[in-house]
This record gives structure tokens, sequence and C-alpha cells, in this order.
């Protein structure tokens, strides 16, 4: 029988096995991530929050990343 300490020591061996092949399957960059990209560069470049320039609407997900992504922009590094 699992002792409540084994217990949690099987969940994070296999979350730790689990995880990597998670990564490797899933690895790929959906439609919002280049959604999102759009954002970050208009902003990068001074247009502000917009995908395409004169339309105000809020179109990314992921507030923090964008802002993280146009910061990289900004500095001259490559987004992808």
């Amino acid at each position: 029988m699992l002792t409540p300490r084994r217990h949690i020591a099987v969940l994070i061996l296999l979350a730790l096995t689990l995880f990597p092949v998670a990564v490797i399957v899933y690895n790929h960059m959906g439609e919002d991530c280049f959604i999102t990209f759009r954002y970050a560069e208009q902003w990068a470049r001074g247009k502000g929050l917009v995908y395409n320039v004169g339309d105000r609407v809020e179109g990314y997900s992921n507030f923090l990343w964008m802002a993280l992504m146009a910061g990289v922009q900004t500095l001259g590094g490559s987004m992808l």
C-alpha cells in the first residue's frame, strides 16, 4: 500500500515523465499565437494595441505575453 508520501512521489514522477512527452506531441503554435504576435508587432512599432491601424478592437488573449513579445520586438529580437 502506498503511503501518502510515496503517493505524492509517484504523482510527481509521473508528471515529470509525461510533461516532456506532452511538449513534444503538442509543440505547435496555433492561430492565437500569430494574432498576439501581430498586436505585439504593431505596439512595438508605435501604432498602439491594434491588429490593423485604425481598428481599435482588443483581440489578444494574454496581455502579459503580448507585452513581453512587444518588448522583445522593440529590443530587436525575434518573437518566434
